[in-house]
């Protein structure tokens, strides 16, 4: 009877022994930076992708927090929202609008964007919407490596552009 409660303790406690090592340490809580608004209103700019389009009324909310470990900061937060209105080269108009959120990891080398990064109602009533979903970047590259949603960039600008009679350059 000893031997056989020696079989079965021996086991259980090499199992306990090896899942404790085998746990992962758990990370300090990181610090959070007290939170940052930026409010900027009423600008006006040529879209980049299509310079013939004017982006008016744009009025863009940015919060932004940081996230350290110790004196180093290894997230940064931004929560972007904003809204404006495009006007191509023959004066037709459009709303535009997003709000999406950016999480950089820095120690992962990785940028997450997550929401609706781009909406605009087309002069014709349809719809397009940009990336309404998830994309992750490489911090360094800027390069895409993950994607989940509509349109990408490309796609959404020429669609865009093209609506409003202007060229993607």
């Amino acid at each position: 009877m000893a031997r056989l409660r020696r079989l079965v303790l021996v086991p259980a406690v090499a199992a306990g022994l090896v899942t404790a090592l085998a746990a992962p340490a758990w990370a300090a809580p990181l610090t959070p930076s007290k939170p940052t608004t930026v409010v900027i209103e009423d600008l006006t700019f040529p879209y980049g992708p299509c310079p013939d389009v004017t982006v008016s009324d744009f009025d863009i909310r940015l919060r932004i927090q940081t996230f350290s470990d110790g004196d180093r900061v290894v997230q940064e937060v931004r929560n972007v929202s904003y809204t404006g209105t495009l006007t191509g080269p023959t004066g037709t108009q459009t709303t535009y609008e997003g709000h999406f959120r950016v999480v950089d990891l820095f120690d992962e080398g990785v940028s997450v964007r997550q929401g609706l990064v781009g909406r605009t109602t087309l002069p014709d009533g349809g719809e397009l919407v940009l990336t309404a979903g998830r994309q992750v970047l490489d911090l360094g590259t800027q390069d895409v490596e993950v994607a989940a949603g509509n349109n990408t960039f490309e796609e959404f600008n020429a669609a865009l552009c093209g609506a409003l009679g202007a060229e993607v350059v």
